[in-house]
């Protein structure tokens, strides 16, 4: 251990000297390209139908669902989306839309089950 940290750790000033030790050259770099993208990216439903042009009417459901399922959007993935198209299926993976908050449809009953395995339903 340095003894600078030695020393700062026996005053009881140890996070007060790493903060003022220098920095690596790597820290005054630029952000690398993933860490700009996840900061550029979509994390509203507005944004993302504003961005997309989707139509007004899917707003409100997207704001409800939108409180249970937080959208994130980086640009490149919004590019691959077909603009105005509602049914895109990459879209569909990212934009909530109500039914998520929808409960699960009831599971079948066992003999049903055995049944169509069977070939019987």
């Amino acid at each position: 251990m340095p003894s600078s940290l030695r020393t700062a750790r026996a005053t009881g000033n140890a996070q007060t000297q790493m903060a003022n030790a220098p920095r690596s050259p790597r820290a005054n770099e630029a952000k690398p390209s993933y860490m700009r993208s996840l900061a550029d990216s979509i994390r509203t439903a507005d944004g993302l139908i504003d961005a997309l042009g989707l139509p007004e009417r899917l707003r409100e459901p997207a704001r409800a669902a939108e409180k249970l399922f937080p959208v994130f959007a980086p640009r490149s993935f919004l590019a691959r989306m077909r603009p105005g198209d509602e049914h895109d299926p990459l879209l569909r993976q990212v934009l909530p839309l109500g039914g998520e908050g929808a409960p699960p449809p009831p599971a079948p009953c066992r003999a049903c089950c055995t049944s169509i395995a069977a070939g019987r339903c």
